[in-house]
């Protein structure tokens, strides 16, 4: 878990708001190779560009779930000329070149398919057919289910976003991508989680990896967990900060079939004293805003997702901002052919 310092950049902006940070989630080069949402982006000329998921997209509908069927060099090839593919969007090497800092975290589509868990679960589930339920026992063993990642392309997976995200971050940027990692450095190299923090002057920025730990599905009524103990103390720990904190989640905290309500994790979040924190969220192909309220705490939550994916259920041209001096922020959701709709932050 990395933390890093970056000087803030004073921006053109009105009163004291001296810094621009601009959000999204969700494009597909191969659905979209024009990409025109990173231009209009560029005219607000943002500092920071947080991208919070499903960067590039290994299956979608309707070949959900295809890449568990590929082989691990097949995997490999199709996950890298996947983000090859997006390095080749002009628009967006033209927003990457122009803005200080880049964060980005991954969602299901760019860490494996689409409900991509990276933990397996020591319980065993079966259906009842005679109370209509599934009933899960604990058992010593992690359990097989179809929706977790093998270890091999967890591997592959993190050493091709990491590549990525090494792209995003280097200087002088080139038009050409990188060559792909020999298949057998990439398995030799153990998966860790991508899990970033970052301060921009007063402002902290806390990149969550919600795949690598994240527990299957199984039984509404035995949640798993999606952060993993390990990293909920992290994040806790991370968010006492004196300043502002925005939490970047590439899933949402309610209203998606993946959400944060469907595991533990999200009542335990709502119980935490997260002090000046605002939760940015993507996958679900909307931009929204909700106040999370559980007693006396209240946690903001700014969606952002559809940045470039036409595909049947997608959205594009969707992305957030936000303006702050990293004690207060307005922010406002961006859609194509839209004036920004500001985000009430009370």
């Amino acid at each position: 878990m990395h933390h890093n310092h970056i000087p803030p950049r004073r921006g053109d902006f009105q009163g004291a708001f001296h810094m621009k940070i601009a959000f999204t989630s969700c494009f597909d080069a191969s659905q979209d190779p024009t990409q025109e949402v990173w231009l209009d982006m560029l005219g607000h000329q943002p500092d920071v560009l947080l991208l919070l998921g499903d960067s590039i997209y290994m299956d979608f509908w309707p070949h959900l779930g295809r890449p568990r069927t590929l082989s691990d060099a097949q995997f490999a090839e199709e996950m890298y000329s996947r983000y090859r593919r997006q390095w080749g969007v002009a628009s967006f090497r033209t927003l990457i070149r122009a803005v200080a800092h880049v964060g980005i975290i991954w969602d299901d589509h760019d860490f494996a398919w689409n409900g991509a868990c990276g933990t397996s679960r020591k319980e065993k589930c079966d259906w009842n057919d005679e109370l209509l339920i599934w009933q899960c026992t604990p058992t010593v063993d992690e359990q097989p289910y179809i929706d977790v990642v093998s270890d091999t392309k967890k591997r592959i997976a993190h050493a091709l976003f990491s590549q990525f995200k090494q792209v995003l971050r280097t200087t002088g940027h080139a038009d050409t991508y990188p060559d792909m990692p020999l298949l057998a450095d990439m398995l030799a190299m153990p998966a860790h989680s991508i899990t970033e923090v970052f301060n921009i002057g007063e402002v902290r920025i806390i990149l969550l990896d919600t795949r690598s730990f994240r527990e299957p599905m199984i039984d509404p009524y035995s949640p798993g967990l999606l952060l993993g103990a390990a990293q909920q103390q992290w994040l806790l720990a991370q968010s006492q900060h004196s300043g502002i904190s925005l939490i970047c989640s590439g899933t949402a905290l309610t209203r998606g079939s993946e959400s944060w309500d469907k595991y533990r994790d999200y009542q335990w979040l709502m119980e935490q004293p997260l002090g000046k924190a605002v939760v940015l969220s993507g996958d679900i192909h909307k931009n929204a805003q909700k106040l999370h309220k559980y007693g006396s705490n209240r946690l903001l939550e700014i969606t952002s997702s559809g940045a470039a994916q036409p595909g049947l259920g997608g959205d594009c041209g969707n992305f957030g901002l936000i303006e702050t001096d990293g004690q207060h922020f307005q922010a406002w959701l961006c859609s194509e052919g839209h004036p920004p709709q500001s985000v009430n932050c009370a």
